[in-house]
């Protein structure tokens, strides 16, 4: 499947338009092997549907769709625990998270963050099982942050029959995760 085909089958399921745009070197930081990069451009059209912001071809011929970052260990760190939680964390190296030992290590050090961070993950398990999309939690890391995305990701073989049904479940259940989310964080902030 091609950018074209994702971002017209994007376009009949969202109603909002996606650019094709090559990869950019930060990009490929983040997204590795992408072949081809949708993003969502118009800020009006992008804030109707945060939980798919872009889409990606990655090597072994998966789709990627991409929310907003949700949020980032740094900000949910000064929140939970102010200035001295950020002083802290330079003791936490998250470079290579979600790794066990680094998971281990900011659930020791922050807990709230961690159980926080177990939520979303709790919200994309039961939005993935509801809907049939693989979803998980994609990661950008430094040293001492790192940011959240919800993904789902579409694998495309000789299985797939409809690709905008494929790209259909994995936007309602990204779309499902993210309001849970929402929901969850007016809660607690």
């Amino acid at each position: 499947m091609n950018e074209i085909e994702v971002r017209d089958a994007l376009f009949r399921t969202t109603g909002v338009h996606f650019e094709i745009r090559e990869p950019s070197r930060r990009d490929l930081d983040h997204f590795g092997a992408a072949r081809w990069f949708l993003i969502c451009r118009e800020v009006t059209e992008a804030r109707r549907i945060p939980y798919v912001n872009i889409a990606w071809g990655d090597k072994g011929n998966a789709i990627w769709l991409e929310s907003v970052e949700i949020g980032d260990s740094l900000e949910w760190i000064y929140q939970h625990y102010g200035d001295t939680g950020v002083a802290s964390v330079k003791k936490v190296k998250l470079i290579d998270f979600p790794s066990l030992r680094a998971r281990e290590e900011l659930g020791d050090q922050f807990p709230k963050v961690m159980r926080r961070f177990e939520m979303y993950e709790k919200f994309l398990k039961n939005s993935s099982e509801k809907h049939g999309a693989h979803l998980e939690m994609r990661y950008q890391s430094s040293k001492e942050r790192t940011s959240f995305r919800l993904a789902a990701k579409i694998l495309v073989d000789n299985r797939v029959q409809s690709v905008d049904g494929e790209i259909g479940r994995a936007v309602k259940a990204l779309g499902e995760a993210y309001d849970n989310i929402s929901k969850y964080e007016a809660k607690i902030l």
